[in-house]
């Protein structure tokens, strides 16, 4: 039986098969709003089998999608894998997840760690520790109180850490964020946990390793110079127990994953996408290899047996040939990065050579590294070049066809150095955004890679969840996940100005335009019995100046509202009647009926929006077949409302003048349809209070009566049932007032009381 997923909330349900010959679109179609037609009710996250042995899982929700726009469409992740039930996620509670504010601010702090130990401590371990004198070895700063309380800082971070990483998320090789604690302890142990205990392991149980290395040796029956010469030997390997420290380089790896969320943020995508910063990258990258390779440069000499063979002695630094051995451990460092700069970009000056065989096998080393390092950088400076000039080359190309253009038409030259300084900033802004191939974007989107939890967890992220919101999707009903996936493929996002016309009566119908900011509205020309589509006299004068300051752009604002006249443009000749914010759209009745533009659209306030080509918008429906009645049924509401809007257009308006007529006339009318409710629920209480006085007098008889025949149980009985009815007719009419929010008025207010004689109906 093939294995299905199914994943269902409130309102939603998705339902994925693994079975061959199943188009996506048409799987789509499966969508629907509701609960399962199976009668499945479960609110749990278990999996069922079906009848058709099929495998789903049902995850509940508090509200529905097309109500709550910001709910996400996938509320859970069930998957079928080597016949586990479903994800582990033991201990989930206790784990940060990548996007925690603790654990971004943490991997600060380590990787402030990681730059300490591979600058600071390197350079004090390897310049300082195995400073080389003309006598031999002469550490330097060794008691120095400042550098130990740092180290011991240090340390106590890095011993934090150790334990801190059992409490961090992972993710796997299919890039899913791994929450359980079992599974991230086992990752961890595997590999880095040892690492980074031997990084953390204090230099006392490095000298007790060497302390019994020492005692085995001195057993052996060695004496005199041998002894001597151990001696010295075992004193340099306790030194180097402090390379163990390098261990913790290993960490660099987490440094990947605070990149990856900075990378989330737009400011420093926009940060990385210059072109000094990845420069300045680049040579850091370089620096950093130079020191190390020097540090290991140095060492060699460090540790020869006879430091005046060593190429620090014949270093010469002046005109009295003093020798490097008699400088203090920053020249000497300065020395070193030179000679390996010299090695990675060159064969060497010649100055400084190789002596001893250490030197010789290591100097090889450099080279072959430097080797790699120098075409790495080439091949990235290279990179950085050639990306910029593929900007300019598609800027060069529209440029192409412009002048093209102009020589065809013979357009004047002002003419044609606006259109090129226009376009060139607008295929600037297309080209550094992205392009790519939407054939193959929506063979990713409809085939098998990718799985649909994921298909349905990529709409709500769509443009930060603004198609989502946008009331062309919410018009229909059940959206399956890949119709705003694969319709986010053909939006392009625009800007638009104050006073620019997207579209004129007449022209040709291309775009339909979805609203994410600011405000659009359709203009006509004002008239006694109603206004009147137009086209726009003059299109050049729609050039807005620039306020001079804030306070006189917010006075200049306030004129225009206040103004008697309400002049909105410079024309003075279209105005607003129908007004388009965020989450709006328009533009789709001339598409969809294929005629030219019924009105005139233009931006009264600076905003943005996605356009959606006709051909593209065509596609979709093919895809969707299902959608387009709809589409088409909203189309014509629409149109009609527009009309309707045009109708009212009797006199000349702004945009800000007539939204704040639309939200009054809004308020009004629903205060109007309140009215007769509120007449209806108070004749009701009328009524009500009328019947409880006629139950009451016949409460008093009914007493009378049964105390003279003596069935006082019977009377008593009904006319408690009588008083319990009328109590839950008034509270459902007091929920139904509670629940329209309707208040009594002032005027003719009926006061319901319920009062019973003890004395009468008493038992």
């Amino acid at each position: 039986a093939p294995v299905a997923m199914s994943v269902r909330t409130d309102g939603w349900q998705f339902e994925e098969s693994a079975s061959e010959g199943v188009n996506a679109a048409d799987r789509d179609q499966e969508v629907r709003a509701g609960t399962s037609p199976r009668g499945d009710r479960r609110k749990s996250n278990q999996p069922s089998l079906r009848s058709d042995g099929t495998r789903s899982v049902t995850f509940a929700s508090e509200k529905n999608v097309l109500e709550e726009p910001n709910t996400h469409i996938h509320r859970g992740l069930f998957e079928e894998e080597d016949g586990n039930d479903g994800p582990d996620h033991c201990g989930s509670q206790f784990v940060l997840l990548e996007r925690h504010p603790f654990r971004l601010a943490w991997s600060i702090v380590v990787c402030m760690l990681l730059g300490y130990t591979a600058t600071a401590f390197l350079y004090r371990f390897i310049f300082c520790t195995f400073h080389i004198g003309p006598t031999g070895i002469e550490p330097i700063g060794e008691d120095d109180v400042g550098w130990k309380v740092v180290d011991a800082t240090v340390d106590a971070l890095f011993w934090v850490d150790l334990v801190v990483t059992f409490f961090l998320s992972y993710k796997d090789s299919r890039g899913r964020e791994i929450d359980s604690m079992k599974v991230i302890a086992v990752h961890y142990l595997r590999f880095y946990f040892w690492i980074n205990l031997v990084a953390c392991l204090p230099e006392e149980a490095f000298s007790g390793i060497i302390n019994a290395s020492q005692s085995s040796s001195g057993a052996s029956g060695n004496t005199g110079d041998a002894g001597s010469s151990i001696d010295l030997a075992v004193t340099r390997v306790y030194r180097l127990q402090r390379i163990s420290r390098l261990a913790r380089l290993a960490r660099v790896t987490r440094l990947v994953k605070v990149a990856h969320l900075m990378s989330t943020s737009e400011v420093w995508k926009w940060f990385q996408a210059l072109r000094g910063v990845r420069v300045v990258n680049f040579i850091v990258g370089l620096m950093w290899a130079l020191h190390l390779m020097a540090c290991g440069w140095y060492l060699c000499a460090a540790l020869h047996d006879d430091v005046a063979e060593t190429w620090v002695a014949r270093r010469s630094v002046d005109s009295q040939n003093r020798t490097l051995l008699e400088q203090g451990p920053f020249e000497q460092w300065l020395v070193s990065m030179y000679f390996v700069l010299t090695v990675f970009t060159t064969v060497g000056f010649g100055d400084i050579s190789a002596g001893t065989e250490a030197e010789i096998m290591y100097v090889a080393w450099t080279m072959l590294v430097g080797a790699v390092v120098h075409s790495i950088i080439i091949s990235e400076v290279i990179g950085i070049v050639t990306s910029t000039d593929e900007v300019q080359k598609a800027i060069d190309k529209q440029l192409a066809l412009i002048d093209a253009y102009a020589a065809h038409t013979q357009l004047s030259p002002d003419t044609t150095k606006e259109m090129k300084a226009e376009i060139a900033w607008r295929a600037k802004k297309w080209t550094i955004s992205g392009c790519f191939d939407k054939r193959e974007m929506k063979e990713l989107i409809t085939g098998k890679f990718m799985p649909r939890w994921l298909i349905a967890k990529v709409p709500t992220s769509i443009f930060n969840g603004a198609l989502l919101r946008n009331h062309f999707l919410r018009c229909v009903s059940s959206v399956p996940p890949r119709l705003p996936c694969l319709l986010a493929v053909h939006l392009l996002a625009c800007d638009f100005e104050p006073g620019e016309v997207l579209y004129q009566m007449g022209d040709y119908a291309f775009q339909i335009y979805l609203v994410t900011a600011g405000t659009f509205a359709h203009v006509g020309r004002p008239s006694r019995r109603g206004g009147l589509d137009a086209m726009e006299s003059d299109e050049s004068r729609l050039e807005v100046a620039p306020a001079a300051s804030v306070g006189g752009a917010a006075a200049a604002a306030g004129e225009i509202a206040l103004s008697g006249t309400n002049h909105c443009s410079e024309s003075g000749e279209l105005y607003p009647y129908l007004l388009f914010s965020h989450s709006s759209y328009f533009g789709d009745t001339e598409v969809l009926r294929g005629r030219p533009r019924l009105s005139t659209v233009r931006c009264e306030r600076r905003g943005g929006g996605l356009t959606l080509h006709k051909t593209d918008f065509q596609e979709i429906q093919e895809l969707f077949p299902q959608f387009a009645a709809q589409w088409a049924f909203r189309m014509r509401r629409r149109e009609r409302h527009r009309k309707e809007a045009l109708s009212l257009l009797t006199k000349p308006t702004n945009f800000m003048v007539l939204g704040a007529t639309l939200i009054q006339r809004a308020w009004r009318l629903k205060r109007l349809n309140a009215i007769p409710e509120q007449r209806r629920a108070e004749a009701r209480l009328s009524e009500l209070s009328c019947a409880n006085q006629l139950w009451h007098r016949r409460s008093s008889a009914v007493a009378q009566t049964a105390g003279m025949d003596g069935r006082s149980s019977a009377g008593i009985g009904a006319l408690r049932l009588e008083v319990e009815g009328l109590r839950m007719e008034i509270r459902q009419l007091i929920r139904e007032q509670r629940k329209s929010r309707l208040e009594p008025a002032a005027r003719g207010t009926t006061s319901v009381q319920f009062y019973v004689d003890p004395d009468s109906i008493s038992v």
